[in-house]
């Protein structure tokens, strides 16, 4: 990473592909954690750095708020700054629990880092607490340094305590987290929703919330769609006082509606009803884990616990009734195709069974055609044998029997009279078919009767005459030698 450490600052701990999935979302190559910034740098052809200000995070009763949780997805470490939560995740880290305790070591690099920042706040030079012309005196009214010789502010005319220097404990407009303002110890600019004065380390004292807290709801209700709200609900900060995080518990709870889960409209952005209760429930965990250190001592902690555990149980009860009813609906395609192929087997099984028996039946009665067939060869009604063969289910053993018979008739002099078409067949067809069946008599007649060609084509035929008939059965067999006689019309 080509990043210059600056004076004073140096490295706590080095990463490689982090995603920020907060306010700031990118895909980081590389992170740095020094003492005074969180140092990314992102982008694939034009390479970028982004920092977060260390002493940008939030800290309460002494510790970072910093937490691990667990969604659908995966593990992430929650980063609270004071205008935004930054949701970390390791995607080269696929196994749960090394994700977590890869997460404990940027709580740690983190946690020293915050320590550090505060620290150095405190130890800056402080003045003692005598009347000196060389430094500036804060009003303790508005906070405006004035020359520590002038008796009123020259800003709002407040009486001014010359006892009192940069480090004193004069009583003034108190400043609330929250609010932009002056520290009331050292008079420096405050940011809104900063806990500790990065001028000089005091404290600010908690606004109260209800007011955040009431903003946020309306702004809430005032959104429209899914992406805004779950946006909205990462990046609410949870308040610190006790009033506050009951009223945001209560709140959290209204919203975390287990019946959610059985809507599964998904907007054009991939997010869904169950996207805002995952939200909701991570914001609410939020507020549970900052409830065990405020209300370690109040008896509504056990009021807090029995909603926690109630949402969480509900939750996880509507996610679980969730994967049995998606694994259903997953399974159903594969329980179709078992269905259809038991049903399959069943009737190929049914026809092989069947078809066995049917089998049988036939052999049985082509054994009694077969010694029918036999008995006419045997008594030289080869004719009838034929006809009889029709009778015979299995093919091949028909067709030898067909074929054997034909041979005898032939050799008897017998041929087979052939299928044909006078309105289709040629005068040369029909010649060729008598050949074929063995005929061997066979004469061409041309009739000369045609003069333009109009109602009839030359060849085309008038009439078969077989063995001195025009009435004949087409795969009848008679005498080879009758006399086939195929008249045809031509030009005179």
């Amino acid at each position: 990473m080509n990043y210059t450490l600056s004076e004073g600052e140096y490295v706590l701990l080095t990463d490689s592909v982090v995603r920020f999935d907060g306010v700031v979302k990118i895909v980081a190559n590389e992170v740095i954690i020094t003492n005074k910034y969180i140092v990314c740098e992102h982008g694939t052809f034009q390479r970028r750095i982004e920092r977060f200000p260390i002493n940008k995070i939030q800290v309460f009763q002494g510790k970072p708020q910093l937490f691990i949780y667990q969604d659908s997805f995966s593990p992430y470490l929650d980063i609270c700054f004071t205008n935004s939560v930054e949701k970390v995740r390791f995607p080269n880290i696929l196994i749960p629990i090394k994700a977590k305790a890869h997460m404990q070591l940027w709580i740690n690099a983190l946690t020293t880092a915050v320590n550090t920042v505060h620290r150095e706040a405190v130890m800056q030079p402080q003045h003692n607490n005598i009347r000196n012309t060389s430094f500036k005196a804060p009003c303790s009214k508005c906070g405006f340094l004035n020359d520590s010789r002038n008796s009123y502010c020259t800003k709002c005319g407040t009486s001014i305590d010359k006892n009192v220097g940069i480090t004193g404990n004069t009583t003034r407009d108190v400043i609330y987290e929250g609010k932009d303002g002056l520290c009331p110890n050292c008079g420096k600019k405050v940011d809104s929703f900063t806990s500790y004065c990065t001028s000089c380390g005091f404290k600010i004292q908690d606004v109260s919330s209800s007011m955040s807290v009431k903003e946020f709801i309306e702004k809430y209700e005032e959104l429209i769609t899914i992406e805004d709200r779950i946006h909205l609900i990462n990046s609410f900060v949870v308040p610190n006082t006790k009033e506050d995080i009951k009223e945001f518990i209560i709140l959290a709870s209204l919203y975390i509606d287990h019946k959610a889960y059985k809507n599964n409209s998904i907007s054009e952005f991939g997010v869904s009803e169950k996207d805002i209760i995952e939200a909701w429930m991570a914001k609410f965990e939020q507020a549970y884990q900052k409830a065990n250190w405020v209300f370690s001592e109040d008896s509504y902690l056990k009021k807090i616990e029995e909603i926690y555990t109630e949402k969480k149980t509900s939750l996880l009860h509507a996610k679980e009734k969730e994967r049995k009813r998606n694994n259903k609906l997953q399974n159903m395609p594969i329980i179709i195709y078992v269905s259809i192929l038991i049903i399959l087997v069943a009737l190929f099984v049914f026809w092989g069974i069947s078809h066995i028996i049917e089998n049988k039946s036939e052999n049985k009665k082509d054994a009694e055609q077969i010694k029918v067939v036999e008995e006419l060869i045997s008594a030289g009604e080869y004719e009838e044998a034929l006809e009889e063969t029709d009778l015979i289910y299995d093919f091949w053993t028909q067709q030898k029997l067909v074929i054997k018979i034909q041979r005898l008739l032939k050799q008897e002099g017998k041929a087979k009279i052939p299928y044909f078409s006078i309105e289709d067949d040629t005068y040369s067809d029909i010649e060729k078919k008598f050949k074929d069946e063995g005929f061997i008599n066979i004469k061409l007649e041309k009739v000369p009767d045609l003069i333009t060609g109009w109602v009839h084509k030359d060849g085309e035929i008038i009439e078969v005459i077989i063995d001195g008939s025009t009435v004949y059965e087409s795969g009848t067999y008679i005498s080879n030698d009758v006399e086939i006689i195929i008249k045809y019309h031509t030009f005179k």
